[in-house]
């Protein structure tokens, strides 16, 4: 099953790498996942938004919101270990 803290690093990356906040590249990688593609290239290509979109789609709208939520505080704690 998909998880979006999976992508934790690559989400802390993404922010680095366009200088926005954490939570910002969050939404744009949620964003990408929504729409199948890569619309925001602050990511990785290796990332394949199609794929991982239609998992992230397929999810409870409760789960995707869960998930957010847990996303959302693991990024706003230190990046230990990544």
């Amino acid at each position: 099953m998909f998880n979006l803290t999976d992508y934790e690093k690559d989400i802390r990356t993404g922010a680095t790498s366009a200088k926005v906040a954490p939570e910002e590249a969050m939404n744009q990688f949620i964003y990408n996942l929504v729409i199948m593609r890569d619309h925001y290239k602050i990511f990785s290509p290796k990332i394949d938004f199609r794929a991982l979109g239609q998992q992230w789609n397929r999810l409870s709208s409760d789960t995707r919101n869960n998930q957010k939520e847990a996303c959302c505080n693991a990024l706003k704690r230190s990046a230990r270990g990544l």
